[in-house]
């Protein structure tokens, strides 16, 4: 739970080490609007949990439409909102800031993909508490951190705020190929274990 809170809270700490006070304000607009946005994953997966539990040990093909038909509502309504951000952008910008800041639209711009990116790995964190495969999601958490760590502090003392934007959007990336190469291995690991128990 610390890693994951520190992964998505710690961008502020981070940026504010490599660029101006008045910089960190305008990135800090942008981010705030974003993490608004990050959550819609979040209340899907807390949405569906409860009943995935359920129909995981009732209902298997029930379970898998019910995961399949919430991913893809997700993925339809983040991508939408994402596009919505983009082009609404700078008026969003304005609305909160009262004037025209084209460095908080740009980074909002690239900021608005990633609730689309956190809503891929879904499926991920669903597998994962669903099977209460608690090691895996802790392990995989923790990898996700230091990526997070290592892309955030090169790139913002590189570019930035610009540096941590692309760092966070790196981060969700990571995040969905961590979690994904984790699982897969453990399915694996399990399936030789099975035939080696069998034979």
């Amino acid at each position: 739970t610390l890693s994951e809170h520190f992964t998505v809270n710690s961008a502020l700490i981070i940026v504010s080490f490599f660029v101006t006070n008045k910089e960190l304000g305008k990135f800090t607009l942008s981010y705030k609007v974003a993490f608004l946005l990050r959550l819609i994953p979040v209340f899907f997966l807390q949405s569906a949990l409860q009943k995935a539990i359920y129909l995981k040990s009732e209902n298997k093909i029930n379970y898998n439409k019910f995961i399949k038909k919430n991913y893809y509502w997700g993925l339809v309504l983040t991508i939408f909102t994402s596009i919505i951000t983009i082009v609404l952008s700078d008026l969003i910008i304005q609305f909160f800031s009262g004037e025209k800041l084209i460095y908080s639209s740009s980074v909002l711009k690239i900021l608005s993909i990633i609730p689309f990116l956190a809503m891929l790995n879904f499926k991920n964190y669903v597998y994962l508490i669903v099977n209460d495969l608690k090691n895996i999601l802790n392990k995989s958490t923790l990898i996700t951190l230091i990526f997070m760590c290592i892309y955030c502090v090169v790139l913002s003392s590189l570019y930035g705020g610009y540096g941590m934007t692309v760092g966070l959007v790196l981060t969700e990336l990571s995040a969905f190929v961590i979690f994904s190469t984790l699982i897969s291995i453990n399915k694996k690991k399990s399936l030789n274990n099975s035939q080696i128990h069998f034979e």
